[in-house]
C-alpha cells in the first residue's frame, strides 16, 4: 500500500485500516497496476472500493438505518463496535443501562461500559476478535438496572446465553434394491414355421456365433427348407434355426 493511499484510508476510516481493507486494497491495486497504470489509486478508486465493502463510509450516508437494540440478543452474542476516543473498538452488546445508554463489554476489557447508542454500531467487518477471556455463558457485569444512586459495591450478575435446541436429524431413506431386468428375445423360427405370414423385407435376426446380425426376409424355399435373407453384403440362404422373426 502506498503512503498516499494509506493516508487517505486513515482519514476515511477513523484512523485505522483493518486487514480486511488492506487485502481488498491489494486486489484493487493489482488490477490497477496490471492495466499499465502507476502510482496511487487515489480517491477516485478508494471511495468506490470502500463503498463496495460497505465499511468506513457509514457516517457519510444521508439516511443510515437505525439499529433497534431491543430486537438484538443481550446475551453477549451480538457483536458491536463502540467509538471511544475517535477509534472503533470491537465488543459485545450485553443490555441496557439508565438513561437509554447501552451496556457494551469491549474485547479484552473486564469492565462493562455505558455508551451512547449513536456511537455504537453492529460489527460490519468479518473476523473481529471474539470475547476469549470470558464468554457469553459467563460474563461478570455491573448491575446497571438498580436504583438511581450507584452502588459503591455493585454485585456481579451472570448473563446466561440462550440455550440452543439440538437439531433433529432425519435418517436417510432406505436404498431401493436393484431389480433384475429380464429381456425376452424372440425364439428361433425353426422347422415348421409358417413363412407365408412373413412379408418381404420383414426385419429378422441372424445368429452369427454368439452375436446377432440385423437382416431382412427375402423368401422361403420349401424344397431346400432354407430361408433367403438379405444382409449388408447381399443375399444368402440360411437354416431357419439361425433366424428369429422380430
Amino acid at each position: 500500500m502506498t503512503s498516499g493511499d494509506r493516508e487517505i484510508l486513515l482519514k476515511l476510516c477513523g484512523g485505522s485500516v483493518s486487514t480486511v481493507i488492506e487485502a481488498e486494497y491489494a486486489a484493487w491495486a493489482s488490477l490497477y497496476h496490471g492495466a499499465g497504470q502507476t502510482g496511487d489509486l487515489g480517491l477516485q478508486f478508494l471511495i468506490p472500493m470502500l463503498r463496495s465493502m460497505d465499511v468506513c463510509l457509514d457516517s457519510h450516508e444521508a439516511n443510515p438505518e437505525p439499529v433497534v437494540w431491543r430486537n438484538m440478543l443481550q446475551d453477549g452474542s451480538t457483536r458491536v463496535e463502540a467509538q471511544l476516543n475517535g477509534t472503533w473498538k470491537p465488543g459485545a452488546f450485553v443490555g441496557f443501562s439508565e438513561g437509554g445508554m447501552l451496556a457494551v463489554k469491549l474485547d479484552n476489557d473486564e469492565m462493562v461500559r455505558e455508551v451512547r447508542p449513536d456511537v455504537v454500531r453492529l460489527a460490519t467487518e468479518p473476523g473481529t476478535t471474539p470475547v476469549t477471556s470470558q464468554t457469553a455463558n459467563d460474563i461478570d457485569v455491573v448491575d446497571l438496572t438498580g436504583d438511581d444512586e450507584p452502588d459503591e459495591n455493585p454485585k456481579p450478575q451472570r448473563i446466561k446465553a440462550a440455550k440452543r435446541k439440538p437439531k433433529k436429524r432425519t435418517p436417510p431413506p432406505p436404498r431401493a434394491e436393484p431389480k433384475d431386468i429380464t429381456v425376452e428375445l424372440p425364439s428361433p423360427a425353426g422347422a415348421g414355421y409358417d413363412w407365408d405370414d412373413v412379408p418381404p423385407q420383414a426385419p429378422m435376426w441372424l445368429a452369427a456365433g454368439a452375436d446377432y446380425q440385423d437382416v431382412t426376409f427375402e423368401s422361403w424355399d420349401e424344397e431346400s427348407q432354407q430361408v433367403t435373407v438379405r444382409t449388408s453384403e447381399g443375399t444368402q440362404q440360411v437354416s431357419p434355426d439361425r433366424v428369429q422373426v422380430l
